[in-house]
């Protein structure tokens, strides 16, 4: 809020009708936030003046009202993710209407006093019509020029801001206003009033007449006799926000138009070798950055972890996408600062120079920024392969994204900075896990219908992946390898007898169809009456490991009527079927994949819903054809080539790791007895194991990062 002091002497009138006339421009060298619907300061559209009803009134913005009266969001600060929304008022269409020419003509006509001016510029609040209607405060406030020792005029559109800069200028525009409308002779405002009676942009209309042309806000600026400020506006483009609330990292959780209301994360495993001092560089062509240990009798593992997760977090904070790793929470927290607290977190961004994060509060901290930590799932080696010294793992967990270009573009941009910046490796213990959340949340049936469509889609699944997937407990089928697969007895399916749950499962799918064992089991899975039923279905052997598919983070957040069938849950879906990679193409077109599987089992209506689950488990001549009608379920058709060439090299991967003549063993499995072997034997075993399965990621493939960016759009 700025206030010009200007004296104003004389009829009110001349003062009023320029700014009724000029506040659409005006509210361009604003945020749209602070515009005319502004509900802290709504424009003269809203005042007493603007509207037949001499009883008009505004009711507050965040309560139901009575009136016919839109309202809408508008971004508050410009921003690298979300940056939270306020709501603000759509005026009644006025300009060009007879209610303009009823406000002018109360203007000129009506306005006879400064107490006629005052109380026509006023804008009035109240819950409903039989409340006590209360004053607020207008974009221009006229009330102090009732007061005989302070004659002056507020401006009250301007966002909050200290740049000394910005404040300059909006007061100088708010002083040459008033200065225009109290000393300008009657011709030169006539001409004025004229001018902004034009357009104030272009269109298909507008004639190259000077006369028709547009007369926009920065015209308006050099007739005020403010060409500097014109320029100044000008270079920052129309409705621009206040120079301090500009990049604050933030994530999306607001559902609305156009945009997706699915959420996803990534988590991305890789491996990253590092050298001992008393050994050269084992590749000193390769200029990308790698770890050396000072020391020749001190285990590296600790030291080369954190000097790894160190620089990734400078480089990720560096590029614009906040980096925290898991050391550096545990050294920065405190007695009042929890491990992990949004407090913690913000100390260590303000520590690393990154703008400040805004908080979501229903989303833990570390969910909010990308986490930087170890996983003992990822393998490690302290004894050297390929001349290096050994390798340590590392997962990336990204924050909660939107499944829109600029969010796809984040995770290419970081995929893009580790293989740039890092030597980068994957071995089969590397996973690349999608987390798909939706903000409106998940029912106990649409849990159901997405484990039934992944059980059903699992052989094509798992051709698109490399075949070492299937033999992970930790990436398991859940349609082989769950619980609910291996279990012997389970209660027969018999049409003729009637639960809530066969009823609801007959409902979604193609029951004649099905073979009696595949019946069995989808009445066990959609007899679950909670997650943690699901859970114990879903997951491979007694340990409690995640397979495949998981729900673990699922969390009941809205009890309906007490009935599971109605509860809301929050969290994510958790796809691990996907090897270890940082191939930019492949991780777009996996993310597609999981996010329209769980659209489709959340969304989908029943009768769809069968239909699809028929087409996807009837036998097809040939893969292609049965890959075909996956991804035509899943309205992915135009990724049939993709997925068909990756499928032709995840068979050629498996011919190539199949076990050798006379064994079982499989080129990626570690056999049992290999704990049992002497220090030297065991050494020699992992060495020649890891160089036989280790994968290096090249720095970069223009090829690659160009299809994906393309299909991020």
């Amino acid at each position: 809020m700025l206030a010009s002091s200007t004296v104003i002497d004389g009829p009110a009138t001349p003062s009023a009708l320029p700014l009724w006339s000029a506040g659409p421009r005006l509210s361009a060298l604003h945020a749209e936030y602070c515009g005319v619907g502004s509900a802290v300061a709504p424009g003269l559209e809203f005042s007493r003046l603007a509207n037949a009803s001499k009883r008009f009134f505004l009711p507050p913005i965040d309560l139901p009202h009575e009136i016919s009266l839109k309202r809408e969001s508008k971004e508050t600060m410009s921003n690298h993710g979300f940056s939270g929304k306020v709501q603000v008022w759509v005026p009644t269409q006025t300009r060009g209407t007879s209610l303009e020419n009823h406000a002018i003509r109360s203007i000129k006509g009506g306005l006879s006093t400064i107490k006629d001016l005052v109380e026509g510029t006023r804008v009035y609040v109240k819950k409903s019509k039989d409340d006590e209607a209360r004053v607020t405060r207008g974009a221009y406030d006229f009330t102090s020029l009732l007061q005989p020792d302070n004659h002056s005029i507020r401006f009250n559109q301007h966002g909050g801001t200290m740049n000394a800069r910005a404040i300059v200028a909006w007061a100088e525009v708010c002083r040459n206003i008033v200065d225009f409308c109290k000393n300008a002779p009657q011709s030169l405002l006539q001409s004025l009033l004229e001018r902004l009676s034009r357009p104030s942009v272009a269109s298909s209309e507008t004639a190259e007449s000077s006369s028709s042309r547009p007369y926009t806000v920065f015209d308006l600026l050099v007739d005020l006799r403010l060409p500097s400020q014109a320029a100044y506006y000008e270079s920052l483009g129309l409705n621009p926000f206040v120079p301090e609330l500009t990049k604050r990292m933030s994530v999306d959780l607001l559902e609305r138009e156009g945009v997706p209301h699915q959420t996803f994360g990534v988590e991305i495993e890789y491996l990253v070798p590092y050298n001992r001092i008393e050994h050269p560089d084992a590749r000193p062509d390769d200029r990308r950055w790698v770890y050396t240990h000072p020391a020749a009798r001190v285990s590296p593992f600790n030291s080369a972890y954190s000097a790894l997760g160190n620089r990734l977090a400078r480089l990720l904070t560096g590029a614009g996408h906040l980096g925290v790793t898991f050391d550096s929470q545990f050294r920065s927290w405190g007695p009042t600062i929890p491990m992990g607290s949004k407090a913690n977190i913000a100390n260590i961004a303000q520590k690393m120079g990154y703008p400040l994060i805004r908080f979501v509060d229903d989303v833990d901290s570390i969910h909010q920024i990308w986490h930087i930590h170890s996983d003992p799932s990822l393998s490690n080696f302290q004894n050297g392969e390929f001349g290096y010294g050994g390798h340590v793992g590392v997962e990336l967990s990204s924050p909660v994204f939107r499944p829109t270009p600029g969010d796809f573009g984040k995770v290419i941009d970081v995929v893009q900075l580790i293989r740039a910046s890092t030597r980068s490796m994957t071995d089969p213990t590397c996973g690349f896990h999608v987390h798909v959340g939706d903000v409106r949340g998940f029912s106990l049936r649409s849990m159901k219908k997405i484990a039934t469509l992944v059980w059903a889609a699992e052989p094509v699944l798992y051709s698109l992946v490399h075949p070492s997937r299937s033999d992970f407990e930790t990436a398991a089928p859940i349609s082989t390898k769950s619980a609910l697969a291996e279990e012997d007895v389970l209660d027969k399916y018999d049409s003729d007898v009637n639960t809530a749950a066969s009823t609801d499962m007959e409902a979604h799918l193609p029951m004649d169809e099905m073979a009696q064992r595949l019946k069995d089991m989808m009445l066990a899975l959609w007899s679950s009456k909670n997650v943690p039923d699901i859970l114990g279905l879903l997951q491979p052997g007694d340990d409690g490991h995640k397979g495949g598919l998981s729900f673990a983070s699922m969390t009941r957040t809205y009890f309906g009527d007490s009935t599971a069938i109605t509860s809301i849950y929050q969290g994510t879906v958790e796809f691990r079927q996907l090897e270890g990679t940082l191939d930019p193409e492949l991780i777009m077109y996996w993310t597609k994949l999981v996010l329209r599987i769980a659209e489709v089992g959340r969304d989908m209506p029943a009768a769809r819903f069968s239909a699809a689950l028929s087409k996807i488990i009837k036998k097809y001549p040939t893969e292609r054809e049965r890959l075909s009608a996956l991804l035509e379920v899943l309205g992915l058709e135009e990724h049939l080539t993709y997925w068909g060439r990756a499928v032709a090299k995840n068979k050629a991967q498996a011919l190539a790791t199949a076990p050798a003549e006379g064994s079982e063993r499989k080129r990626y499995q570690l056999p049992d007895e290999v704990s049992q072997y002497g220090y030297d034997e065991r050494n020699a075993f992992l060495r020649e194991f890891f160089e036989d399965n280790m994968v290096f990621v090249p720095e970069t493939d223009e090829t690659a990062f160009k299809n994906a960016k393309n299909l991020s759009l």
